[in-house]
Parts: C-alpha cells; structure tokens; sequence
C-alpha cells in the first residue's frame, strides 16, 4: 500500500506538471516546467551577471563616447598661458613664424559689446584657408564680471588680397563690410592703398585655431579699417583670449599692430 500510495503521488505532480505546461504536456513536459522554475532561478543569477554587465557597459559607453565624439583640437595657448592684466597696450606684428588658424570670420554687424552676447557669424567666406595670428590671454582677476574695451590699430591700410568675400552667405544673411562684400580674389581686384594688410580681431574663451566656433565669444562686426574696437564682458577671475589676425590667406599678411586694453 506504501507503494501504491507513492504511485499515486506521483502521478499527481505529473498531473499538475501537466496542467502547468503552456504546450499542454505531458509528466515531460512536467519536467519542462521545474526546469523552467530551475530557469528562473536561473535567470535571477543572469540578472545579477547582466547588472554587471551593465555596469561594464556603461564604462564601455563613456569610454566610446569620449573616443567616437568631436575632441576639442589642441588650443592655442595652454591652461599656465601668461596672461596680460588690463588696462594695457601692446605692440605686436604678424610674421611668417605666427601660427595660422583655419578660415576667418565671416563680417557681419554687430561690433561686440559688453552685456550684448554676438552669437558665432560662421565663415563662409573662407572655412578652410590658413591665415597668421597672434593670440593674448587677458585675465580679469577681481571678484566681479569686468567690461574689457579692446582696440585695434595700425598703418589704417585695407588689402583685399585673397579675400574672397561670400559673406552674404552668412547664417543670418549678414552682409560683410562695403569695402570687400563680394570681394575678389588679388588676382582680379588688386590691394586698396597702403604697405600694412588687413587685421582682424576677435575674442574667445578659449582659443582653437582650427575651430574657429568653439567658445566664440566676439569681434568687431563689419569694421576692417583701423580703429577696430570691441567690448567683452569678462567674468570674475576668468580669463579670455583675443586673437589678431591676417584677413589675407597666409604666408600674406605680415604687419605691424597695437592692441590696447580698457576697463569700463
């Protein structure tokens, strides 16, 4: 009896085995099941395996993403830069041994001014032609945003040079300053009066030659003779970098400049 009451019990569990196959099974399909139960708990341990796994995926995404997203190119000037206090006048020339930055602005109004943020003009006049430059960090080391006046001067003369002008082209439809809007090449319309070419100024956070958006802070707008002023509000104790450049395609454009500092 001990025997058959066993017997019994086992074709119960099977029954029940039975009834809980999706597939209506039978005592194997039964054992589908408990291995199915067995799964689950299975699939508690691969939950666990699979947080790790997340875990490590996660690590792997910044890591991609670090490696497979736009890096900053190398700036022009490194973080222990020297900086220049304002107010403060300097005398500098663009020569053969500056560095050159990809493209130039696009000139478009408005002059930068302190409290009145310009927004990147883009450069479709020229986004892919080398033109020299001098870079300078200016630091404003007080414990209150301060408004920098930068001026730009030297000989007054204007050469179109390799200016091609395009500026039109702008993304707001800005048109560059009369004296080059549709510019030509040299080639066609030869350099106005003057031994000193064309400079241009602007003004960045941080300064990267080859791209010439990134922290775009400010220029002069449309101005291309000299003087050429703009105002550039500079956080407490933050620096920013103020660029000199060779509106012609480089190795032209060599000259002298002063460029002067004003708090206001």
């Amino acid at each position: 009896m001990k025997h058959l009451s066993v017997l019994v019990m086992t074709v119960a569990v099977g029954f029940v085995s039975a009834c809980s196959d999706d597939d209506g099974g039978d005592g194997q399909g039964g054992a589908s099941a408990r291995a199915g139960t067995s799964g689950a708990a299975g699939t508690g341990g691969a939950a666990g395996a699979g947080g790790a796994a997340g875990t490590a995926g996660r690590a792997g995404s910044n890591s991609g993403g670090v490696g497979g997203s736009p890096v900053p190119p190398p700036p022009a000037l490194g973080p222990d830069a020297e900086t220049v206090a304002c107010p403060a006048q300097i005398n500098g020339s663009l020569d053969l041994s500056d560095g050159s930055q990809t493209g130039r602005h696009s000139r478009i109004v408005p002059v930068s001014a302190c409290g009145m943020p310009k927004g990147f003009p883009g450069n479709a006049a020229d986004a892919t032609n080398p033109h020299l430059f001098d870079v300078y960090r200016f630091e404003n080391p007080s414990t209150a945003p301060v408004c920098f006046a930068f001026t730009l001067t030297d000989s007054g003369a204007v050469s179109l040079g390799a200016d091609a002008g395009a500026d039109a082209a702008a993304p707001d439809g800005g048109a560059e300053s009369p004296l080059d809007a549709g510019g030509t090449d040299a080639s066609v319309a030869p350099p106005l009066s003057g031994p000193a070419p064309a400079k241009y100024l602007t003004a960045y956070g941080t300064f990267y030659p080859t791209d010439l958006s990134l922290e775009y802070l400010g220029d002069v707008g449309d101005t291309l003779t000299a003087p050429q002023t703009m105002g550039i509000t500079v956080p407490a104790g933050e620096t920013i970098d103020v660029v000199v450049y060779a509106v012609d395609n480089a190795p032209a454009g060599v000259g002298s400049y002063t460029l002067s500092c004003a708090t206001q």
